[in-house]
């Protein structure tokens, strides 16, 4: 078998799974599974606030490396923070929750993850407490763009550093760092609470 006969199995099998707990998404998920996963995992959120304070730091000096941490920190934000733990919520075998889990967050394909995402907070028998957060339509404030709109574009910047060595303008860099503040303590805060959870945020 070639590797471009593997990676299509591969990618057909993701597909499938992507199907399967999407129409499980809406009806069996549980809000209690997922609380345990934040309660037993509470510093969940850590590793993408310490990229963003790495680009802080990086900002001035090297532009590139700023911006680069910056998507570092929404990739692992998404991933750690929703991915991660719906993920663990949907899978029934206590055993195998956090391989899976492990699996998931590595693939690349986090789009449709986004379409599930926003399914499950429109849904009001499953977001009690609700702040009126649209993961797909949500705004930093003076921005005419949606948050997701900037995040591709950042990571579009992002690809071009990392494969061809483009240049990052200051600009560009604290864009990026505000993108990243924003979905960090603003967008991903509010929709954990709005799930009755918690995550910490403090590094210290």
């Amino acid at each position: 078998m070639s590797v471009d006969e593997f990676d299509a199995i591969q990618e057909e099998a993701w597909e499938e799974f992507l199907d399967q707990i999407g129409s499980e998404a809406i009806d069996a998920y549980r809000l209690e599974r997922l609380g345990a996963y934040y309660e037993e995992n509470p510093r969940v959120a850590i590793p993408a606030v310490k990229a963003l304070e790495e680009a802080r730091k990086l900002q001035h000096a090297h532009p590139a490396a700023a911006l680069v941490f910056a998507v570092i920190a929404i990739d692992v934000g998404f991933k750690n923070v929703l991915v991660g733990p719906i993920v663990y919520g949907m899978v029934h075998m206590e055993a195998a929750a956090g391989l899976i889990v492990n699996i998931v967050i590595q693939h690349r394909a986090l789009d449709r993850f986004k379409e599930i995402l926003e399914h499950i907070f429109k849904d009001e028998t499953i977001v009690e407490k609700r702040h009126s957060i649209d993961l797909l339509s949500y705004k930093r404030q003076d921005s005419n763009k949606s948050l997701w709109e900037e995040i591709k574009i950042i990571q579009s910047i992002r690809n071009n550093v990392v494969h061809k060595g483009d240049d990052v303008t200051s600009e560009e860099a604290s864009m990026a760092i505000e993108v990243a503040t924003v979905f960090l303590y603003d967008l991903l805060k509010t929709v954990v609470n709005d799930l009755g959870c918690q995550i910490e945020l403090d590094t210290e």
